[in-house]
Order: structure tokens, then sequence, then C-alpha cells
């Protein structure tokens, strides 16, 4: 497991090929581009996929008062580091909601999620995600640190392959989700 953005970073300049890194800080352009891109492709593989290491549950706290238009009776305040919404807990079904920026709408009282959240401490990352992370990076890093169009899209490949069964093994870990059926659904046998 990764024990810092500067090692996924490392890793991601080790694949393309360069020299590596001692800080994000650091006054070359390798550091620039890791700082720059890092966390706007940290969050874009986290959002891909509801990873268990990044996946949460919160109740959330409604937004008063409510506006006086639109479809929906309530508003709710979605967390700050909410980068999805997998799941309203216990929603009753024919019940729509929408995500709007930072809120939840929905016409409902009460209001529990289970979301993916934003991580930044590495070190709760597992293996398979920081080298699928790192692989990302590279694919971005080989355009802006060589311009060799052909090596960025080798790692964007590589990175479509790996990612898929990493996916797999995220899943894997826990119990197989039942379906719930209800009384339309057996009523026909």
């Amino acid at each position: 497991m990764a024990t810092s953005d500067v090692q996924i970073c490392n890793s991601a300049l080790i694949k393309v090929g360069t020299d590596l890194i001692i800080s994000l800080a650091d006054d070359n352009k390798r550091a620039k581009v890791c700082q720059h891109q890092y966390p706007i492709l940290r969050d874009e593989v986290l959002r891909s996929h509801p990873w268990k290491f990044a996946t949460a549950r919160i109740e959330l706290a409604e937004v008063l008062p409510a506006p006086d238009f639109g479809d929906y009776e309530n508003w709710f305040q979605l967390p700050s580091d909410c980068l999805r919404v997998l799941q309203i807990i216990d929603l009753i079904d024919g019940v729509a909601w929408e995500r709007s920026g930072d809120l939840l709408l929905i016409n409902a009282k009460t209001v529990k999620i289970k979301y993916i959240k934003r991580v930044t401490d590495t070190t709760l990352y597992d293996a398979n995600f920081s080298e699928v992370l790192a692989t990302r990076i590279a694919s971005d890093l080989a355009w802006s640190l060589t311009q060799n169009a052909a090596l960025a899209e080798a790692f964007m490949r590589q990175y479509l392959t790996i990612i898929r069964p990493s996916m797999s093994f995220s899943a894997m870990e826990g119990s197989v989700p039942s379906i719930k059926t209800n009384t339309w659904l057996t009523s026909r046998y």
C-alpha cells in the first residue's frame, strides 16, 4: 500500500521513465504536473467505483427553509467529501431524488445515504487502488512530460485493463446483496 501521494506519483513517474520527485512542492515540471493532476485524478478514480475503503454512510441534515418551487419537498446538505451518492438507505419505492451540487433533493423527511467519500489519507488505500491510480496518473503524465501520444494511450489502455479486476476485488469484500421483491413482482407466481 502507498504511504504518501508522492509515492503514488513516483510510481507513475517510474512507469513513464522519468526522474522521481522528493515532494509535490519541488521546483520542477514533474512535481508541478503531479501537484496539479494528482487530486483531480485521485477523485476521478475514487468516483469511478464504490471502493470499500472509500464508502461511508451518514444521515443528512435538512436545509431549511426548503424552496417553494420545484419537484422536491426537501433539500439535504451532502457532506463536503461526497464524490458520489451511491444509495439512499431505506428509501421507499418510487420516491424520486436527485443531486444538485452539494444538495440532495428528495421527497422524504429524513435521509440516510451511502456515498463515495474523498479519501486523502493514502495509508487507507488498498494496494490495487494505489496501482490503478498510479497507472491513471502515468497516462496523464506521459503526454505532459514526454509529448508522446502513443505512450499516453498505452498507459490509458493499461489503466482500463487493470481497473476492472481491481474493482472486482474490492466488490468481493462483503456478502452478496440480496434482491428484495415486492408483491407486484411475486404476484404472478
